[in-house]
């Protein structure tokens, strides 16, 4: 999305970035036109962060009457800032804004705090609405089950008004555009992408539907695969008749923690909140908790719980608990306890990962020489992300870019290399072989370990 907004993908400031708001990727399009070599897509991402934790960092040493206590909440959200920081994604940068501004207009009356609520609230919005509609679901869903907390109930009035008006001006916004075709075919490419029954079951999919798994695989052209609205529809249909795959111990246990597991830091951090929680006010921290465990449960087969979904439902858990904690009298000495184990986990890393390495491919010199249309990039992200100033207009990526470029009535071009690591090339062979076979392009497939 910073690719299309700033130019680098197509080569001119994009005005719909598909999944952040449009006012705002209208926005950041203007801006890159006057500043193009300025990063103001990660600016931005970095100061609404920054200005969140200063606000939640306000909140705490108010709400809290132990100094240790609020020292604790402030190094948790520490921890959660600089994680955050680390692995950037827009969907957790909204989140982490919105809670921020819902915890300020919760906690303070003052004309001054709301307006700043608001701000933060629209600006949350306009980052991820999804993500917006989705904290006020679960925050009013707690609100019903802890019915005494009434204040949360009219502390939502505005932002749900706020929430109304930016799907108001995307609807608006799609429709002058003329983007109802695209936004519904997007809409059904997600469907089936995120479907939880696809990705967590592909083996037992592999040899019934392999075209499935290759598109659950991110190897969706559509341009040049045949993936039509209808094509679509028969796939999240046969995937909703399959969700009886969803239903046992096995399969709810890998939803729960597909994704989560390999988040060791976010888990150790989870544990220490909890821990603390439950010593100061055990009873609102279990009650709470198995809400959200209820929460989970009822969502598995429905959604694909992805790190972004865990994170934001913790920063609810989170905001949920600030509002609600009563501290005990050892409030105090667990803060002191607590707050240095804290600080060594950050710091560990912290460490280690501004002295990890991320492998990054440089594209062969053949490549680079080889006059080509278009080079497709096959690996994973963190593998490409020195390929586009390598490439320029060249660089370009399978799934929704694809889809866009259809829409923007981009034409084929014939000439294509299919740069591919080898082990999506084994697990895909499928794909590429119908590749070579298609008719309206002449791929080139290069493979790299």
């Amino acid at each position: 999305m910073m690719w299309l907004v700033s130019g680098a993908y197509t080569g001119t400031p994009e005005s719909y970035a598909v999944f952040i708001h449009p006012i705002l990727s209208w926005l950041f399009s203007k801006l890159y036109s006057i500043h193009p070599n300025l990063n103001l897509y990660g600016l931005t991402w970095f100061g609404l962060m920054l200005i969140s934790y200063l606000v939640w960092l306000n909140v705490v040493f108010k709400r809290f009457n132990s100094l240790w206590t609020s020292m604790l909440w402030a190094g948790i959200l520490l921890a959660l800032l600089v994680h955050f920081l680390f692995f950037l994604q827009f969907s957790i940068v909204a989140g982490f804004t919105i809670s921020a501004g819902l915890a300020l207009r919760c906690n303070s009356q003052d004309k001054r705090s709301s307006i700043l609520s608001y701000i933060l609230i629209s600006a949350g919005m306009l980052v991820r609405i999804e993500v917006m509609l989705f904290m006020l679901l679960v925050f009013c869903f707690l609100g019903f089950v802890n019915f005494q907390k009434k204040l949360n109930f009219q502390a939502i009035i505005i932002p749900s008004a706020i929430l109304f008006a930016g799907y108001l001006l995307q609807f608006f916004w799609i429709y002058i555009q003329g983007l109802q075709d695209f936004t519904e075919t997007n809409r059904l490419r997600s469907s089936v992408f995120d479907h939880p029954v696809l990705q967590l079951h592909q083996e037992e999919l592999s040899d019934i539907n392999p075209d499935l798994v290759h598109f659950s695989n991110g190897l969706m052209d559509f341009q040049v695969d045949q993936l039509s609205n209808e094509k679509l529809e028969q796939w999240k249909n046969y995937l909703d008749e399959n969700q009886n795959l969803m239903l046992s111990f096995s399969s709810f246990w890998k939803a729960l923690t597909y994704f989560i597991l390999n988040e060791r830091f976010l888990l150790v951090i989870t544990f220490l909140f909890l821990f603390f929680a439950a010593l100061n006010d055990w009873k609102s921290t279990i009650k709470t908790l198995l809400i959200f465990v209820v929460l989970l449960i009822g969502m598995l087969p429905f959604f694909l719980l992805k790190v972004q979904v865990y994170s934001i439902l913790g920063l609810v858990f989170m905001l949920w608990m600030t509002l609600s904690l009563k501290e005990s009298k050892q409030s105090k000495f667990y803060a002191q306890v607590f707050l240095p184990l804290l600080l060594i986990v950050l710091a560990y890393h912290s460490f280690t990962f501004l002295n990890s390495k991320q492998e990054t491919v440089k594209l062969p010199d053949t490549l680079l020489e080889t006059k080509v249309d278009e080079v497709f990039i096959i690996t994973q992200n963190h593998h490409y992300k020195s390929s586009l100033t390598q490439l320029g207009p060249k660089f370009k990526l399978l799934g929704w870019p694809t889809l866009w470029a259809k829409y923007q009535s981009i034409p084929i071009k014939e000439n294509r290399v299919y740069w591919v690591e080898k082990q999506v090339f084994e697990m895909n062979k499928g794909y590429f072989e119908s590749l070579k076979a298609n008719q309206k392009i002449d791929p080139q497939i290069l493979i790299f370990d």
